[in-house]
């Protein structure tokens, strides 16, 4: 085993208080991502809402999954919709620091994008506890009522930061926000917020930090 003795045992420990097979390919699938590099943190988010979605007697759930050229970190298939889940920190690069909260809110207008154009039917997003969701307002309406003047601004400021053809702007003007997802490892908890309760805590946090944080949403 290629992961690191304390690593690994911190891993299965995870994964046995979830009540996971070691043998789940899942499982397995988990442990290779780790070998890969990629963050722990995340894999054991991604096999936390694996867990969570299992329990719930979805049979068809994966991570790490390709659709076309949309990537998910959790993929849900049933017989009536598909679902991609993205788990979100909203970690800023630091050649972004000082423009963070309109590069995160163009990486949520990419994404909504990237999923629509390959024909998955729900975008969703899950957090750790205590991040608070920098989803743009007017993404979290149904599509019908969504300003179209809103929807352009949002779309022109994700071009600065992502190579978008203007056409695909259709695709934020049908396609919906599923589910907000919070999870919390000290209490191996998962929960949902509705997308009203979202942007009421968006709006209170941004409020507390002042009128120039709320102006930047604003303006969007």
């Amino acid at each position: 085993m290629l992961v690191k003795e304390d690593l690994y045992s911190m891993l299965m420990l995870f994964i046995t208080k979830l009540k996971l097979d070691p043998s789940d390919p899942v499982v397995q699938k988990a442990l290779k991502l780790v070998n890969k590099g990629v963050p722990a943190s995340h894999v054991l988010a991604e096999a936390f809402l694996y867990a969570y979605l299992r329990s719930l007697g979805y049979k068809e759930v994966y991570i790490e999954s390709t659709i076309g050229t949309a990537k998910c970190d959790i993929y849900v298939k049933t017989d009536l919709v598909d679902e991609c889940i993205e788990i979100e920190t909203q970690i800023i690069p630091v050649e972004h620091l000082l423009d963070g909260y309109r590069y995160i809110i163009a990486r949520y207008v990419k994404k909504l994008i990237q999923v629509a154009k390959n024909g998955i039917q729900q975008l969703s997003f899950a957090y750790p506890l205590g991040v608070v969701p920098l989803i743009p307002p007017e993404l979290m309406k149904q599509p019908s009522t969504r300003s179209h003047k809103k929807l352009e601004k949002l779309f022109l400021e994700a071009q600065r930061y992502y190579s978008l053809d203007f056409s695909e702007i259709s695709y934020l003007a049908k396609s919906s926000i599923g589910k907000i997802y919070v999870y919390d490892f000290v209490l191996q908890k998962v929960f949902t917020l509705s997308s009203e309760h979202a942007a009421n805590l968006l709006q209170e946090y941004l409020s507390a930090l002042g009128s120039e944080a709320t102006a930047i949403l604003d303006d969007l």
